[in-house]
């Protein structure tokens, strides 16, 4: 999978050694579900794709359970994150309507910050964005995969 600031045209893609994420084997509406290697109980987004234009679904492990929950997507243009949806969910496991607060779902851009690094202010309200209505039927299907209980190993 991809990592922080590593997608290399010579290499033609992340090496192996900067990876920072591992592949579930499950695909919501065929975009990959996918867990921080190191720290699976963390939804982390990557910054660079090896794929060129994905969308990829960022998931965390419940420790107790075992059991995945995806609560982040990554959208890419040219390996490289332009956009990220914050998905929060109520205790029925709907996802709750945008707000520019920690407690509602939301979007958010990303820039180039200096040449090859893209980044985001944390929490800067003026990037939490309503989620593009384009994205509603994946949001769906992300509902119904996190109410089935899909178990990680």
């Amino acid at each position: 999978m991809g990592g922080n600031g590593s997608y290399s045209k010579e290499w033609g893609g992340v090496p192996e050694v900067s990876r920072t994420h591992i592949d579930t084997n499950y695909r919501v509406d065929g975009h990959k579900v996918l867990l921080l290697e190191q720290n699976p109980g963390h939804d982390k987004i990557i910054m660079n794709s090896n794929s060129e234009n994905p969308v990829y679904l960022f998931a965390s492990v419940d420790k107790q359970s075992g059991v995945i929950q995806i609560s982040g997507i990554g959208i890419y243009e040219k390996h490289v994150l332009k956009e990220s949806i914050d998905l929060k969910f109520d205790k029925d496991g709907n996802v709750l309507p945008f707000s520019k607060t920690e407690n509602g779902s939301h979007a958010h851009l990303w820039y180039e910050k200096s040449p090859g690094i893209y980044g985001r202010k944390s929490h800067d309200k003026s990037n939490y964005y309503p989620i593009s209505k384009k994205y509603q039927g994946l949001i769906n299907k992300i509902e119904d995969f996190n109410r089935k209980g899909k178990k990680w190993k």
